[in-house]
């Protein structure tokens, strides 16, 4: 009777984690963290079916979310300001495709130029 009772307590637990994990935060985009110190970056996303245009601008030590549709081809840009006397950061072109409930995470960093020449 014991040993009935504890597997039907196991089958229990193992069906809560699978609806808690069904219930999980399934969100579908790209995530920007800008840690450079370019100034404040604008990254334009387009979806390449529908040329759907999405701008996010991201604040230097901030975070943005773009939630996105899955299975569908995008192209994002990230830009700067030029700043005078400041680090110059280049433009950066990217294409992705995201699956379902998938997030990618990107986050901006400078890269100092190598001045050993």
């Amino acid at each position: 009777m014991k040993i009935r009772w504890l597997f039907g307590l196991l089958v229990l637990l193992a069906l809560l984690t699978v609806v808690l994990a069904a219930c999980g935060d399934n969100k579908t985009g790209l995530s920007f963290k800008n840690e450079t110190e370019c100034g404040t970056a604008t990254v334009t996303i387009t979806e390449q079916n529908t040329d759907t245009i999405t701008v996010l601008t991201v604040e230097t030590g901030k975070k943005v979310e773009a939630e996105l549709s899955s299975n569908v081809a995008y192209n994002y840009t990230v830009t700067y300001p030029r700043l005078e006397g400041g680090d110059q950061c280049d433009p950066q072109e990217i294409e992705t495709i995201l699956e379902s409930g998938q997030m990618i995470h990107v986050t901006l960093e400078s890269v100092p130029e190598d001045n050993t020449n």
